[in-house]
């Protein structure tokens, strides 16, 4: 009777949820790598953006998608538009700018570069004297 009280009993007790533990902790991560990426990405773009050679007379509104494959190391394989700002030159120049920066700052963690093996990044002259390098 004693060994079945105990069972019970025990049966009773609130269980510690080792996959809420786990997600909890993933969370956490999810969070690190995100701020990590974030990070990234903007020392990306600022490495193309001190590349980037913008024709003279471009509205500094206009905005290109751009989708950037990477090889570890952070060497530029190819570079796509994959929206264009409606003037051939300005995007021309951008592609340029990011085959220009290469290698481009990535994390030298192969599990968070993986994160940078393709990335979509838009750039927007607005900030960038015309005709700078």
């Amino acid at each position: 009777a004693k060994d079945l009280i105990k069972q019970e009993m025990a049966s009773n007790e609130p269980k510690k949820d080792i996959k809420s533990d786990q997600q909890t902790q993933s969370k956490g991560d999810n969070k690190i790598d995100q701020s990590m990426i974030d990070k990234y990405k903007a020392l990306i773009k600022s490495s193309i953006e001190q590349h980037w050679n913008i024709p003279n007379n471009v509205d500094k509104n206009l905005t290109c998608d751009l989708l950037i494959t990477l090889a570890p190391g952070g060497s530029v394989l190819n570079v796509t538009v994959v929206k264009t700002s409606g003037m051939p030159a300005l995007d021309q120049s951008a592609v340029q700018a990011v085959y220009q920066a290469s290698p481009l700052p990535v994390p030298a963690d192969s599990s968070l570069f993986d994160n940078f093996r393709q990335i979509s990044i838009t750039v927007k002259p607005e900030n960038i004297e015309s005709g700078s390098n």
